[in-house]
């Protein structure tokens, strides 16, 4: 076998992926911790697994609003080496990198995908140019685009993008920022064990309220899991005002980007394609 990818895993649902993987002709080769790696016999089926998985993720989340899941994914072609059931090799470790770039929602790939899918047509790529990826060096590497854009807006630092689709606002947020909420509610559980009495109290409720209201202001799922999500349009709404942009999902301040945060002539491109796609 020559194709394989790494994505991202919740192992409380596992079979939302291993099914897609095997409906494409791929396997799974191991889960541990929150990841998952699979192989897939050639390059097309690693192409339509990889985008049918992030699309089985997108229709759990909708059927699903209080348990959503989001994932990144590597996506790389080569030769690896198999043995007692696992499989090793430079091959294995570049997709692993891929996925550890990834946002939640992205599909990441190497430039060999990008070279070796350039006469299908039914894909479209990003270029996200030379990026240094840890224990490999500089890559030059792809985002494979699964869903049909409007629009997408970055941060300058790359921890936050925007995607505008049809009927939805996609927040997809970096690694180092999924780490950040995760160790700042794992930091409150700490120390409400550590404590007792009134103080323990206080740190408890202090961590329930960190779900419970935080999350509005950038998604409760972020914080709970530290991935992101797609909000239907009509529950958005998107106002440029100075030099900030604010959003608003269900009528709560859920993000301001300030000018210093992104180009501004890019968000009002951003908010013109929103107007246009948004539900009168």
């Amino acid at each position: 076998m020559k194709g394989q990818k790494w994505c991202l895993w919740n192992r409380k649902n596992p079979d939302i992926l291993a099914e897609t993987v095997q409906l494409h002709e791929g396997k799974v080769v191991k889960t541990y911790g929150d990841g998952v790696m699979t192989t897939f016999p050639d390059l097309k089926s690693g192409l339509k697994g990889s985008i049918g998985m992030q699309k089985a993720l997108k229709d759990h989340n909708e059927r699903n609003p209080e348990d959503m899941i989001s994932a990144g994914t590597g996506l790389h072609m080569g030769d690896f080496i198999q043995e007692k059931g696992d499989i090793f090799g430079q091959a294995v470790n570049l997709a692993a990198r891929l996925a550890n770039y990834a946002h939640g929602g992205q599909i990441i790939t190497s430039s060999t995908v990008r070279n070796e899918s350039a006469d299908r047509d039914e894909y479209r790529f990003i270029d996200l140019s030379y990026q240094e990826l840890k224990g490999i060096g500089r890559k030059r590497i792809y985002e494979l685009l699964w869903r049909d854009e409007i629009s997408r807006l970055k941060t300058k630092d790359d921890e936050l993008i925007l995607v505008l689709t049809e009927n939805h606002l996609g927040i997809e947020l970096s690694k180092d920022v999924q780490k950040e909420l995760k160790e700042a509610r794992d930091e409150l559980r700490r120390e409400a064990r550590e404590e007792s009495g009134f103080t323990k109290f206080l740190l408890e409720k202090m961590e329930k309220l960190f779900d419970r209201y935080l999350s509005k202001y950038i998604d409760r799922v972020m914080i709970k899991k530290g991935i992101g999500l797609e909000h239907p349009l009509e529950k958005v709404q998107i106002k440029l005002k100075g030099d900030e942009m604010d959003i608003f999902i269900d009528g709560e301040n859920a993000i301001t980007l300030s000018e210093g945060e992104i180009d501004f002539s890019e968000a009002k491109d951003f908010v013109t394609g929103f107007k246009s796609a948004k539900p009168q």
